[in-house]
């Protein structure tokens, strides 16, 4: 049984599904800039974090590792010695994102990658959908799988074997897409997510995003206090050098 099943049919499927969203919350409220909800890219990495040490809660530290070398780019960590990556995007319930795969600052590097790409590693792919209402997928009829995933969002599991043939079904060109605002970043298109999400031997655990107001968290106030302590500056000291000097 490989780990993701462990999640999705004992008692950490509850407790994925009640407190992961209010954490992912939290890093989206912390990383937002003022009343915007426009986020830095910090979040994806707090978002592998959160993901990286439920595993560890649930599965022990000697399944998971995640002292990963810098130059395994696409590994995130080691469950039970079995290499995984991790993607989490944000979307709405009428469009699905695409799942970035790569960045790089030179063109040709991310022309060389998708020449040279070939499915290595299962990937645990989470879609965030915040407080979304029941949409039905555009194509009607198709991907069963797909339209509850349009509804709820939730953790995915990607096994490499689905992941190959969905690339060979669609031929290259289609299986990638290129984000918007970086042309140079490579993604898995949205046609390709949708197909590897309805191969028979991909994996969900499907989790309905609400979002609560009562989630208020100040990243920078946090450090303020961090600050205070470490300092520990007394009232009559920050007295005496005014006075003083």
């Amino acid at each position: 049984m490989i780990f993701f099943e462990e999640l999705t049919r004992s008692k950490y499927k509850k407790k994925i599904q009640k407190h992961l969203p209010k954490k992912f919350q939290t890093v989206e409220v912390e990383a937002s800039r003022g009343e915007s909800k426009v986020m830095g890219g910090e979040v994806g990495v707090q978002r592998e974090y959160i993901l990286t040490s439920m595993l560890k809660v649930f599965f022990g530290e000697s399944r998971v590792k995640d002292n990963i070398p810098v130059r395994e780019k696409e590994i995130d960590l080691y469950v039970d010695n079995n290499p995984i990556s991790i993607k989490t995007i944000k979307s709405s319930n009428i469009a699905l994102s695409p799942i970035g795969l790569v960045w790089s600052p030179r063109e040709e590097n991310s022309k060389t990658f998708i020449e040279n790409y070939e499915p290595k590693y299962p990937i645990m792919f989470v879609n965030v959908i915040w407080d979304n209402s029941p949409t039905k997928h555009p194509k009607s009829g198709r991907f069963a799988e797909c339209r509850k995933f349009m509804k709820e969002g939730g953790i995915y599991y990607f096994p490499v074997e689905a992941q190959r043939d969905i690339l060979l079904s669609l031929g290259k060109e289609k299986f990638f897409s290129k984000m918007h605002k970086h042309s140079r970043a490579v993604c898995i298109s949205v046609n390709a997510t949708l197909e590897i999400i309805d191969h028979p031997k991909s994996l969900c655990l499907p989790i309905k995003w609400q979002w609560k107001k009562s989630v208020s968290i100040k990243a920078k106030d946090r450090w303020v206090k961090s600050w205070n302590k470490d300092i520990k500056f007394k009232f009559w000291e920050t007295t005496k050098e005014l006075i003083f000097g």
